[in-house]
């Protein structure tokens, strides 16, 4: 699944050409389409991001063949009604599917562990004929499992790589519920990729970890993006990733990845038992000083 957040901001603390032109967008999704990738993500918070994406799918024909997940807009006040938050709820809905020139969206998620009541409002709009599932995009372990137990809940997007395994348990219990998966945060914002030089000053305390991964990747005459999603690629758990990129090439360096054979078994044991060093704040870009999720 492509991550569009790089269509509509400058995001990513790696991210050095900014904003796609629309142009290589179009290019973009065509490839994508061409090598079978159907999935695009999208929010309401990111940006020109919907807008865009409306755009770009019925100049290249394509508004029926790729399956759009967004998500609401901004935090619902603590302070709202649930009749307050169903209102928000559903103009978002509906100013999404303005943006995205879509007839209804295949699947809206919460953003960011709004309240689970909010999933109410989201089947309003299921029964509306706006949306066809209802899911959560999910910051925090501990709020995932009042998710877990609402009967309506179609679908979760987590943060997960090959550092992060916080929400190993919650995924796993989800999709053995029925519930689509969704992983986001691959390669970590970027910040797996980097170079030491290229690292801001205080997200460095990753490089213990990313030498780590960097030297089984050699050893496998890998790149270290290519290792880091072939272990997600492995996790059957997971119904897609979400991958963000900013340019062609990243595009197609991705689907030369995504063709290339599975990691040895012993390899993604060795990965899966290794702990890492660094700070527990470090894998979670919500805590970094800019974030955008």
């Amino acid at each position: 699944m492509i991550g569009t957040v790089q269509f509509g901001l400058n995001y990513g603390v790696a991210n050095q050409s900014g904003v796609p032109g629309f142009k290589e967008i179009c290019a973009m999704l065509e490839e994508a389409a061409s090598a079978g990738i159907n999935c695009l993500d999208t929010a309401a918070a990111y940006g020109s991001s919907e807008e865009i994406l409306g755009r770009a799918l019925e100049e290249t024909g394509l508004k029926d063949f790729f399956f759009v997940v967004t998500k609401v807009g901004n935090q619902i006040p603590a302070g709202f009604s649930l009749t307050e938050a169903r209102r928000s709820i559903c103009e978002s809905v509906e100013n999404s599917l303005r943006l995205l020139k879509a007839d209804y969206l295949p699947l809206v998620m919460l953003h960011r562990d709004q309240s689970p009541a909010h999933l109410e409002a989201l089947m309003s709009c299921r029964e509306k004929g706006l949306i066809e599932r209802c899911g959560v995009s999910l910051m925090h372990p501990e709020n995932a499992q009042q998710f877990l137990s609402d009967p309506s809940l179609d679908a979760i997007q987590a943060p997960a790589n090959a550092l992060d395994n916080r929400f190993r348990e919650i995924i796993s219990t989800a999709h053995a519920n029925g519930v689509l998966t969704f992983s986001r945060s691959t390669y970590l914002q970027g910040l797996l990729l980097m170079t030491d030089s290229s690292t801001p000053a205080h997200l460095r305390p990753i490089t213990p970890d990313r030498e780590f991964f960097a030297q089984i990747a050699r050893e496998l005459s890998l790149s270290l993006s290519a290792l880091l999603l072939l272990v997600m690629l492995s996790k059957s758990e997971l119904d897609s990733l979400v991958v963000g990129m900013e340019t062609r090439q990243q595009l197609q360096e991705n689907i030369a990845i995504l063709q290339s054979p599975p990691l040895p078994a012993e390899i993604l044991a060795k990965i899966d038992s290794y702990t890492p060093t660094v700070p527990g704040w470090l894998i979670d870009p919500v805590q970094w000083p800019s974030h955008a999720v």
